[in-house]
């Protein structure tokens, strides 16, 4: 981040000090805004967390994933709650923020948002972060929960499942092959092709299972991508 001169608007190349930062995230030019907070999320500047926060409503695109990206870096308790208050809003693109409150939450964070009444229609895309996190003993028991939920929630626990390698949910999955939803059965079917179980019969006529296998956290991120646009 350059900054600017106090005569005539020359640049100086020094480093912006933490107080430029903070005073920048509410700069008019929203390319100012936009790396004062990358360079917050660099830095690991706590004090800037509120004004992040007010960031991920900016009316600017690059201002908002610039501030999701730099929450997630921060981390902590209050960094990941701003994440879940975005996720709720619906006003953001949900697998960025599924993303960067994966990295940013602390121990349990996940697993005790996933029981929040207030957390309900977000939970497949809690799924999907808890997904991305790794294996506990909670979590586990919440996303074979899920298998019970709507479509996307069901949809999202096969992919977390999975993606935990968790293979005591192999009989859930095989369950979930014939599913009235095309997009759990499709989940189930991937998940149980992660896991190296044998599939009874093909889930769907005329649907490819795949047959190479992904990176679990790779198809994951695929699956934030998409979550939302499936019926």
């Amino acid at each position: 981040m350059i900054r600017r001169g106090r005569r005539r608007g020359a640049p100086n190349l020094w480093p912006p000090t933490a107080d430029e930062l903070v005073d920048g995230l509410g700069d008019r030019d929203s390319s100012v805004r936009a790396a004062s907070a990358r360079e917050c999320g660099s830095r690991g500047l706590e004090r800037a967390v509120p004004l992040l926060s007010e960031r991920l409503l900016d009316p600017d695109r690059r201002v908002r994933g610039a501030a999701a990206g730099a929450l997630g870096r921060i981390g902590g308790a209050r960094s990941a709650e701003a994440l879940l208050r975005a996720l709720r809003s619906g006003r953001l693109e949900a697998g960025r923020l599924a993303r960067e409150l994966a990295r940013s939450a602390p121990d349990f964070f996940v697993e005790a948002a996933l029981v929040r009444p207030e957390n309900r229609p977000i939970r497949a895309a809690l799924a999907l972060t808890a997904g991305l996190r790794g294996r506990s003993s909670a979590v586990v028991e919440q996303l074979t929960a899920l298998l019970e939920g709507d479509p996307a929630e069901r949809a999202a626990a096969c992919h977390a499942l999975g993606a935990l390698h968790h293979t005591p949910a192999v009989p859930f999955l095989m369950d979930a092959l014939f599913d009235p939803s095309p997009r759990v059965r499709h989940a189930a079917a991937v998940a149980l092709t992660r896991l190296g179980a044998r599939e009874p019969t093909r889930p769907a006529k005329g649907e490819d299972v795949p047959r190479r296998r992904q990176p679990a956290r790779s198809h994951l991120l695929d699956h934030l991508r998409i979550w939302r646009r499936r019926p």
